[in-house]
């Protein structure tokens, strides 16, 4: 479930399976920059849902299920997706100061997007200095420095770039296009 429209931040709650038993799932929220380039969901941002603030894997046999899940929804969910509306707001989340390659990712996307160019270009040379060990990580810091450079060349061009890596994010995960309404 999403909080739509989805504009440049997907903020939302997943229900995920568990793989040891068929009567065991997960409950995140999440909040998800639609500017980074993602082919899918990525629940990176959130926390799993407690249950009495202790355990996170629910179970469809518990005797309580609709009113637990339903609290647990209000009180961890909500406030959360509440507190993360938009791109600011999601970049106020994360430090800068982060050591997590995703997070950098995701601040210095988020910053070109907003047109913090400063920022985003202090935010990409923290994550090139993050170390590379899977393939995954030269990827990231490959595309990092491909945006580093065109921010440092021209910042509306990057944000342009964003603003269409965000259009291809949304085309991946299928949002429904926003359509304006005009009137007559």
């Amino acid at each position: 479930m999403y909080v739509a429209p989805a504009t440049s931040l997907l903020r939302g709650i997943n229900f995920d399976s568990s793989g040891f038993s068929k009567e065991k799932f997960y409950v995140s929220s999440f909040v998800m920059p639609l500017c980074v380039p993602s082919q899918y969901l990525a629940l990176t941002f959130g926390d799993r849902l407690r249950i009495g603030g202790r355990l996170d894997d629910w179970s469809t046999s518990q005797p309580r299920l609709q009113v637990d899940l339903l609290e647990a929804i209000k009180t961890q969910a909500l406030p959360f997706l509440e507190k993360v509306k938009g791109l600011s707001e999601f970049v106020e989340l994360i430090e800068p100061t982060c050591e997590n390659s995703r997070s950098l990712e995701a601040r210095g996307y988020a910053l070109a997007r907003l047109g913090r160019s400063t920022e985003a270009i202090q935010t990409f040379r923290a994550l090139l200095k993050m170390p590379t060990e899977y393939r995954w990580e030269i990827d990231l810091a490959e595309q990092g420095a491909s945006l580093l450079t065109v921010l440092e060349q021209d910042p509306r061009q990057a944000k342009e770039l964003v603003i269409n890596i965000e259009k291809e994010t949304k085309r991946n995960l299928k949002l429904p296009e926003l359509v304006s309404r005009q009137t007559t």
